[in-house]
């Protein structure tokens, strides 16, 4: 479900309520921001690199986790036309057979159009990606989906469905979220 996805990045981006009471806000380190713009071309595969690199810094032992990056078609499209992802010189697998993103150096793609954007002070568009440890994330389901399907007799007896659910997500860990920030050229 979608509307999961969009909670989950809520949750890592968005400022986490901390302490026993609810008493404090917690915003996202802007130390775990990486610009791949910066680069003239490979731009996400530096900007992966650079992600590696921070978490290592960070002392995430990475070979143990599981870590994601979730990316929107941009993303998507700057990373399959990127050099040394698909090329066979660099991956074990051939990148461009199917609809999938490949993993690189351990890094799993997810594809989501919710990835947050905004405007740089130049007018171009930032993409905010996110790249997490699965153990630095969590969501929590308080209630699971349910669902009723009933007919409405003051309605013409037309069908209602009626979807409830309640769920979370945070940061559990600041260490082990990033964010990936790529301009538009």
């Amino acid at each position: 479900c979608r509307d999961i996805d969009a909670e989950v990045i809520r949750g890592i981006f968005g400022a986490n309520t901390i302490g026993e009471y609810r008493e404090g806000k917690r915003l996202f380190p802007e130390s775990n921001i990486l610009n791949a713009s910066a680069a003239d071309s490979n731009e996400m595969i530096y900007g992966l690199e650079d992600a590696l690199a921070l978490l290592k810094k960070n002392r995430v032992t990475v070979a143990a986790e599981q870590i994601f990056c979730v990316v929107d078609s941009y993303g998507a499209k700057k990373l399959r036309s990127e050099g040394v992802y698909i090329s066979s010189d660099y991956m074990d697998n051939k990148v461009l057979t199917g609809s999938r993103l490949t993993p690189y150096a351990g890094i799993n793609f997810v594809e989501y159009e919710g990835c947050p954007t905004n405007k740089n002070s130049s007018g171009k568009i930032v993409h905010k990606y996110p790249v997490y440890c699965k153990s630095g994330v969590a969501l929590g389901k308080w209630q699971d989906i349910f669902t009723d399907i009933t007919r409405r007799t003051d309605k013409s007896y037309a069908w209602q469905v009626y979807v409830d659910y309640a769920l979370g997500a945070t940061r559990l860990e600041e260490a082990k979220v990033l964010s990936l920030e790529l301009t538009e050229k």
